[in-house]
């Protein structure tokens, strides 16, 4: 089995690899990147930690920011575009929620229109330089989860098939500028079986 799950990161870490370098402008290539570590087989942070190592990229370095933390962040391999991986998990009222994202000092202009390209669909939400797509996926296809109705979305977020992608390139410039960001968010309605057990109940206490 670990055979297996290690040839699977290879060849995962692999596709990425060739993504990136065939990759032409900025945009292109952060979401190339983000494309191979977080919209590509499991998203819990371990799995996606392992694909980043697979890839090259770095635990530290001079130019990690002053929150970086080795246990959920990784940074691009040196001599490609600068970016900062993170990665977060978190279970509540039923629902376990996996981030994945890609953050940059400085703005990236025209990551929309890369990811719109990526996905095949426009996004739900736009409001520039930030962008929504709500989406579904099938094995490693997407396709818009616009419109889909309640019942489909309930029975989606169930399966672990719905997720929301944002992008936002970081403005034009002047006062408008800010750090770059594409953000990959799942939420999955847990099953009884996947809960954690409730814990047992308290004693009575004894009467005085």
């Amino acid at each position: 089995m670990k055979c297996v799950l290690s040839f699977g990161v290879l060849a995962a870490a692999a596709l990425a690899t060739a993504a990136v370098q065939a990759a032409e402008t900025p945009a292109q290539q952060a979401v190339a990147a983000f494309r191979g570590l977080c919209g590509t087989g499991e998203l819990a942070p371990g799995a996606v930690l392992a694909r980043a190592d697979a890839l090259g990229w770095r635990r530290g370095g001079a130019d990690a920011p002053k929150d970086f933390d080795p246990a959920a962040d990784r940074l691009s391999p040196k001599g490609t575009l600068p970016l900062e991986l993170y990665v977060t998990s978190e279970t509540s009222a039923g629902e376990r929620r996996d981030v994945c994202g890609l953050r940059v000092t400085s703005p990236i202009p025209g990551l929309d229109a890369a990811v719109e390209a990526w996905l095949g669909f426009k996004p739900s939400f736009a409001m520039p330089p930030a962008a929504t797509f709500l989406a579904v996926r099938t094995g490693e296809a997407w396709a818009s989860g616009a419109t889909v109705d309640r019942a489909a979305f309930a029975k989606l977020k169930a399966e672990g098939r719905y997720y929301s992608i944002m992008a936002a390139d970081g403005g034009s410039g002047g006062q408008d500028q800010a750090p770059a960001m594409l953000m990959l968010l799942h939420v999955r309605r847990l099953s009884t079986a996947d809960r954690a057990p409730a814990p047992p109940p308290r004693p009575p206490r004894p009467a005085r």
